[in-house]
């Protein structure tokens, strides 16, 4: 009788360990790597990953170490590693433990090799606009695959923007919707991250250029995406109900070599809340699908181009998960029934 009553309790422990689906970071430990998780549409090398010193830092320091966003960062080889926001957006959406994202740590350059094939990779830098047509529609899509996501958190920030426009400079997440994981989408819901404005501006938007320049102009652009960003907002994607924007920043430090300023990583927050969807169906019903994320950037500037670190959601268990859990309650009071019993 006690062995069954420890098997019951194994299995109903077992249960209770995954029935709150919690925080999950796209990729796992590696983060963001190459297929199956991250698929470039495009072609033409719109794509790459990169190494933060070698593009977004650029040897940007203060005379001593370069800068180490997460404690296990290394230019030359791939370490696992994350990064975990915990601002007020992160824990007011996600409890006291904040979020959490894994950094890419493959250390496998997308394209092929040129100086840095060794390199630590720590995102993947997206082209925007461009003259050939083939080319000119160039996203990110990441699988996901998972049921009954609430949030959507992405680390993304802006390399180059120098496009007057801010609509120009913006970047565009498409969250799709389905009955199943990896089945035909239902629903496109699009959310449109605006890139702030210029330096000494007021906050606005959900993207800020990497590289937070103190005089302006910034590398030779005059006007920069490198203004505060608004901590939140709301938005109301087409055809959908508003969805809340939030933003953090992850890391920051500022340096003096070539000229003054401060390096950002950021984070934006898409609290969805509860999402009409087609069918009758919600957020809290469906399949997050994939992810895609796109450049908004056009001809006026056609050098726009943004970088992802690295994805994490939120989601509700999903029904089979619920009834184990359950089932394993119920075992438990079966098997504490018969004891009693006897």
């Amino acid at each position: 009788m006690k062995s069954r009553i420890t098997i019951f309790a194994v299995l109903a422990l077992a249960s209770a360990m995954v029935v709150s689906a919690g925080q999950i970071q796209i990729g796992g430990t590696n983060g963001l790597t190459n297929t199956p998780t991250v698929i470039a549409s495009c072609t033409g090398g719109c794509t790459d990953q990169n190494n933060y010193d070698e593009v977004l830092f650029n040897g940007l320091t203060n005379g001593g170490p370069a800068p180490q966003p997460y404690s296990t960062y290394n230019t030359f080889s791939a370490n696992v590693g994350s990064i975990t926001d915990t601002n007020p957006n992160a824990k007011n959406a996600d409890g006291p433990g904040g979020v959490t994202f894994s950094m890419i740590n493959d250390g496998v350059n997308a394209n092929s090799c040129a100086s840095d094939c060794d390199a630590s990779n720590n995102y993947w830098s997206l082209s925007g606009y461009s003259s050939n047509a083939t080319i000119s529609n160039q996203q990110i899509k990441v699988l996901v695959g998972v049921y009954g996501v609430t949030d959507v958190w992405t680390m993304l920030n802006t390399i180059t923007a120098g496009a007057a426009s801010a609509g120009d400079r913006s970047i565009i997440v498409t969250l799709d919707f389905g009955p199943t994981a990896t089945g035909a989408v239902t629903d496109a819901v699009v959310v449109k991250f605006t890139n702030t404005n210029d330096i000494g501006s007021g906050a606005n938007g959900q993207s800020q250029n990497a590289i937070d320049c103190a005089l302006d102009p910034c590398n030779g652009v005059a006007t920069p995406a490198s203004g505060p960003m608004a901590s939140s907002a709301s938005v109301t994607p087409a055809g959908y109900g508003p969805v809340t924007l939030v933003t953090d920043n992850l890391f920051n430090y500022s340096y003096n070599s070539n000229g003054n300023g401060t390096l950002v990583l950021n984070d934006q927050g898409i609290l969805l809340g509860t999402l009409a969807l087609s069918g009758g169906k919600t957020n809290l019903t469906d399949y997050l699908e994939n992810i895609k994320i796109q450049e908004n950037s056009g001809s006026s500037f056609p050098n726009e181009a943004l970088a992802l670190s690295a994805i994490t959601v939120d989601a509700i268990p999903e029904p089979s998960t619920v009834i184990m859990f359950l089932s394993g309650l119920g075992a438990i009071g079966l098997a504490r029934f018969r004891r009693s019993r006897s």
